[in-house]
């Protein structure tokens, strides 16, 4: 066994970002009143929704959260207002929404500066942090900067409608003051703890980013995030303002996601920690945001990486080519130094560079195995007893580290094996800019650090093992972020690259090993931990899985149907598995249900004009028991050409946009009122089939023992929440 200095290196990176990871301490009450303090926001935020459970947008609780809101800028010497729309989003969801505005009385008529949060929750929880945190951080900065002007002014906005599809953003966006809006810092959450991630931003803005990115005090933040979120089909209300053209950057926690959007999202749980964190991040950037120039995409984009949240290391993304090209060049001059020194050969370089390839290959097979086994129980994306199998891919990832060099010593030397890894990762640093121009810093920093060490060790004599500790805590501080946060975003589909990115962290520690035992050892313990995992049960009180409830009357037919159906949920009533037509990707569980007397929604022909083979079809949906979530779905041969809900048309679908409905399917829905009048404009004479829905956030007292025997399953309701549903179904 050689001397194990090198594995000190990730060792110690593994337990900062577990002590910076959670956070900062938060600030007490009494604190200064310049800074942030989280004491003050949460005594806010209590006070806003004391005795407030759910509040979807248009309830009559959400009214209330509204009003103390308003209440809270009020005190602090704001002038509000509240914009009420009626607003679509591209999937033609709609509603009706009531958006908060605060500014300073007289405040400069220059583009201003938007603080923005959203007040409404999920109808299934509270939205303590999502986003009531948010709402208190908001109300916290607005307190600190009562007192203070910028060159670009600030504003405060609260948005309703976030939750039923970034509604009040997409009123807000549509409005005609928004010209005046330079722009925007967001705060959301999809956690209730952990790091105060900054993973959105707008594009061609390196100019504003930089300025956010060198004044966050505790900066959680790659442009690895940036440049996935703009490849994924996901949206919050950043990203509304993205499309209207204006700059912005959003803020998100992630950690302890089995309480987001359920029941458990509650003040209890919101952790002071993660406020503090966002609430120092939001106040540093409108500071940094107040001054100087804000003109939106005339810049390019930046490649950045905070180094342990302590400092950010960033670069303009034109730059990334010419430095990995010239890192290219200095990796294929150091391996031809070692080969005039006799250090290695030409086959001992390519065997260092198999040597790489193979740890990462490796280390993603064996995570998938073990994934796969771990979670063979599992039948949602997440487990409760995550952290088990979790530290089986890091343990896999370490054996593969390990494993693989030790397989290919014999063919190589250990200038070899630095040589054809640097230049592996130098490849690596000048592929990513053509394929994810953000994720470039994982090339270049690694690259970079391997070929300084290679010129080192070259013209110096420094020991192999001295450079290999230096090499594998500098890799690790690029690397193992990701690692310990991309399970809370991703889940269990995520477990094999968590597998792969510690193999190359871990990779250079193979300098300090010459026999497989350690490696041994590393996979035995993934493999106990994976069958460890199988056992143990997929949800707890804790982190209970997610089933929702619904009851379903169509005409004298009624219907309960599920996500999942536990054991107890099937000695209640006898499910099958169920899809609907118009969604048949998803597929549910079904159950007879006991027919009650529940109003149906009504689908009424208001006009249908065919002329000239086109076809204006006015519908109008109203709901008898006046449930204030209507929905739509249609299909045709004919073509629609366009359709509108309450005279507003839905805005164009975005680059990079998701399907809700199945092939040929269209859908509307709509949010606050119970009444929706639709037009469909068509081109051909096929006719249109309709099915219409109305929805209420509850279940009839029939379903309270199908709801108890959910609930003493270690499972809770989620997002919408249990519900009551009418459906009728037409051909017109």
């Amino acid at each position: 066994m050689r001397r194990a200095l090198p594995w000190l290196g990730p060792l110690v990176v593994i337990v900062i970002l577990l002590i910076r990871i959670s956070g900062p301490a938060p600030r007490p009450a009494n604190a200064p009143a310049s800074e942030f303090s989280a004491a003050r926001a949460y005594a806010t935020e209590r006070q806003i929704l004391a005795g407030i459970g759910p509040h979807p947008i248009a309830s009559p609780a959400n009214a209330i959260v509204r009003e103390r809101i308003l209440r809270v800028l009020q005190s602090l010497g704001y002038e509000t207002e509240v914009e009420r729309t009626f607003a679509c989003n591209p999937h033609a969801e709609c509603g009706w929404t009531q958006n908060i505005i605060a500014r300073h009385p007289g405040m400069a008529s220059r583009p201003a500066v938007a603080l923005m949060s959203h007040y409404d929750s999920v109808p299934a929880g509270p939205g303590a942090s999502d986003d009531g945190a948010g709402v208190a951080a908001t109300l916290e900065i607005a307190r600190v900067l009562q007192a203070t002007t910028f060159r670009n002014p600030v504003i405060f906005v609260m948005t309703e409608g976030e939750e039923s599809g970034l509604l009040g953003a997409e009123g807000y966006a549509a409005d005609v003051n928004v010209p005046r809006l330079a722009a925007v810092v967001n705060i959301d959450n999809r956690g209730t703890n952990g790091s105060s991630l900054m993973y959105e931003t707008s594009r061609n803005d390196w100019s504003i980013v930089r300025r956010v990115l060198d004044e966050l005090p505790r900066p959680a933040t790659t442009s690895l995030f940036a440049t996935i979120y703009d490849l994924i089909p996901h949206d919050t209300d950043l990203s509304v303002f993205k499309r209207a053209k204006k700059a912005g950057i959003n803020f998100a926690a992630i950690g302890n996601q089995w309480a987001y959007h359920t029941p458990n999202d509650s003040l209890e749980n919101v952790a002071l920690s993660t406020l503090q964190a966002h609430g120092d991040n939001a106040l540093a950037s409108v500071r940094a945001l107040g001054t100087g120039e804000l003109q939106h995409g005339i810049d390019e984009n930046g490649v950045w990486f905070d180094v342990l949240q302590f400092f950010v290391i960033s670069w303009r993304q034109s730059l990334t080519i010419w430095m990995a090209l010239l890192l290219l060049i200095a990796s294929i001059v150091a391996a031809a130094l070692m080969i005039r020194d006799e250090e290695t050969t030409l086959a001992g370089v390519i065997h260092g560079a198999l040597s790489l390839l193979g740890v990462v290959m490796t280390a993603a097979i064996a995570g998938y195995l073990l994934a796969k086994l771990g979670t063979l129980r599992a039948t949602q994306t997440w487990i409760a007893h995550a952290g088990v199998i979790v530290t089986a891919m890091f343990l896999a990832g370490i054996a593969a580290a390990i494993a693989i060099p030790s397989t290919l010593r014999r063919f190589t030397t250990d200038s070899g094996m630095l040589a054809g890894e640097a230049l592996v990762w130098s490849a690596l640093s000048l592929a990513l800019p053509f394929v994810l121009p953000g994720a470039s810093y994982i090339g270049v920093v690694p690259a970079l650090v391997l070929v300084v060490r290679a010129y080192i060790h070259t013209f110096t004599g420094l020991s192999h093992e001295v450079g290999a500790l230096i090499t594998s805590a500098l890799i690790s501080i690029v690397l193992l972020p990701m690692a310990f946060l991309i399970y809370d975003g991703l889940g269990n589909p995520a477990l094999p690259v968590i597998a792969a990115v510690v193999a190359l962290a871990f990779s250079p520690v193979a300098f300090a090993i010459d026999e497989y035992q350690p490696a041994m050892i590393a996979i035995t313990g993934a493999v106990v931990l994976a069958l460890l995992s199988l056992v143990l049960p997929g949800a707890n009180a804790a982190r209970p899985r997610r089933i929702v409830i619904a009851h379903i009357s169509e005409g004298s037919h009624s219907r309960w149907t599920a996500n999942e159906a536990t054991p107890a949920m099937r000695k209640i009533a006898t499910f099958s598995r169920f899809r609907w037509p118009w969604a048949a990707a998803y597929t549910s569980w079904e159950a007879s249900a006991p027919a009650l007397q529940i109003p149906q929604i009504q689908l009424n022909v208001v006009s249908d004009t065919r002329k000239e083979g086109k076809r204006s079809l006015v519908l109008q949906l109203h709901s008898n028991r006046n449930a204030s979530r209507l929905a739509m779905f249609f299909r045709s041969e004919a073509t629609i050409d366009r359709v509108s809900i309450n005279g507003v048309t839905p805005p164009p679908r975005p680059e990079h946009f998701y399907e809700l409905v199945d092939p040929g399917w269209q859908r509307i829905a709509t949010h606050g009122g119970n009444d929706a009048v639709v037009e469909i404009l068509a081109r051909g004479s096929a006719p249109i089939s309709i099915v219409a829905t109305d929805t209420t956030y509850e279940l009839p007292p029939a379903g309270s023992s199908l709801a108890r025997a959910r609930d003493e399953s270690n499972a809770i309701t989620s997002h919408e929440g249990d519900v009551t549903q009418t459906l009728v179904r037409k051909t017109l």
